[in-house]
Parts: C-alpha cells; structure tokens; sequence
C-alpha cells in the first residue's frame, strides 16, 4: 500500500506533532511546508539511489519514517519542541532520529526491488 503527500501531511501535524485536529485537513500553507520538505528528502535519497517509489506514492513501510523525519524538521517553524519517542531498544531519541534509524534499518534489510547490477573485472 502507498500514501501520498495529504496523507502524509496529516500525519506530521497531526498524529507526530498535535498541531491539528486528526480529523481535519492541514492549510494550504502547512501542506506545502510537508511537500517542500518531502521533496528535498525525496531528492536527497534519490541521489544515494534509496528510492524504489514515484514520488506520489509514498510506500507504507518508509511513510512512518519520512513522517517523523519531517516532523522533527517542522518543529522550530511552529515553536514546538521536539517530541521523543522510544528506539528500538527502549532508549528515549528524537523522532527524527528514530525516523532516521528506521529508515538506515529498513534500507539495510529490505529489497529495493530495483535490478541489481553486477560489475566484473
């Protein structure tokens, strides 16, 4: 299953920071705050040829990381405080750097399902 930029705004604000109602929509300006900074860690991934999906179609399995990621980025801009949350190991980090992690253990051990190509000498 995949996400897309909405959702994925309404998680951030949300769910991740508690600046909006669950139920409602974040503004336009707030939606676009999420885009710009999707965009730059999509590019950013991109570039290390991380990214498997089309930029529409955020997969579920990297769409909590990316959520907090951004959340953590978006915190100064709203005179919020950076939310932490539990590791893996119970150590308490910020959500970025959970989301981070996340990411770094789901790239280790996942299949981009991209064509591996072999190089021989």
């Amino acid at each position: 299953m995949t996400k897309n930029v909405a959702e994925l705004a309404v998680d951030v604000l949300g769910v991740r920071l508690g600046a909006i109602d669950i139920n409602k929509s974040p503004t336009a300006a707030q939606r676009a705050r999420v885009q710009s900074l999707y965009d730059q860690k999509y590019a950013e991934m991109t570039q290390m040829d991380r990214v498997y999906w089309s930029s529409d179609a955020i997969p579920d399995l990297v769409f909590g990381a990316l959520s907090r990621i951004i959340a953590e980025e978006m915190c100064a801009g709203l005179g919020m405080q950076v939310p932490v949350e539990p590791d893996i190991d119970g150590t308490p980090v910020s959500i970025g750097t959970k989301g981070q992690r996340m990411l770094l253990r789901f790239f280790g051990l996942q299949s981009a399902g991209l064509p591996v190509m072999a190089e021989y000498f």
